[in-house]
């Protein structure tokens, strides 16, 4: 499995993680912000197995032996921890620790995470992408999703300012919708 962000991929080789590319802000995870131009392993991962990833605008999330982590940039929460730095090294998401991850987008700056059947989101907001209704400017934590209440989840993904969902069946859009992202009809913001 392999993600492309914005000027950087993350690849999984093996059940390792590496990553090459833009090192801004700590999203290849190595501890630093130099750029790799071949793929370089994620020692800070080294002794577990990786099983997704995803790569966002300046930003990371990885799956790794059934715990979520994530690191780069966290200026609107997009990395889920409360602290107001990047992140380097990838650390896990505290609030995601009892979850049973099964998918994750990361976008522009936000991110999405099915985990036990349910939506969560966190990160930058202002346009409706998280998916609560709101244009919350950010959020840090992780917070479901109640919209969608028992709904079953097939697929989902988050764009720069938008998010998709597939559940049971019918496609859902949310987000900023200016030029027509969101294919409602409309070139509108839309929180759901």
């Amino acid at each position: 499995m392999a993600d492309a962000g914005w000027n950087y991929s993350l690849v999984i080789a093996a059940g390792e993680l590496f990553s090459m590319g833009n090192g801004y802000y700590g999203r290849l995870g190595h501890g630093d912000n130099e750029n790799q131009s071949l793929p370089k392993k994620v020692e800070a991962l080294k002794n577990q197995r990786i099983e997704m990833v995803a790569a966002g605008g300046y930003h990371s999330l990885v799956v790794a032996d059934g715990s979520l982590y994530s690191f780069g940039q966290r200026n609107a929460g997009q990395i889920g921890h409360w602290n107001l730095e990047n992140q380097n090294l990838p650390k896990k998401v505290a609030a995601m620790e009892s979850k049973r991850i099964e998918a994750i987008a990361a976008g522009g700056q936000h991110s999405l995470v099915l985990a036990d059947g349910e939506l969560f989101s966190f990160g930058e907001g202002g346009y409706g992408q998280l998916g609560d209704g709101t244009f919350e400017e950010n959020r840090a934590v992780a917070k479901k999703v109640d919209f969608f209440g028992g709904k079953h989840f097939e697929l989902m993904s988050a764009g720069c300012y938008h998010s998709v969902v597939l559940a049971d069946g019918e496609l859902f859009t949310f987000g900023g919708g200016t030029e027509g992202q969101l294919g409602d009809g409309d070139e509108k913001d839309q929180p759901l």
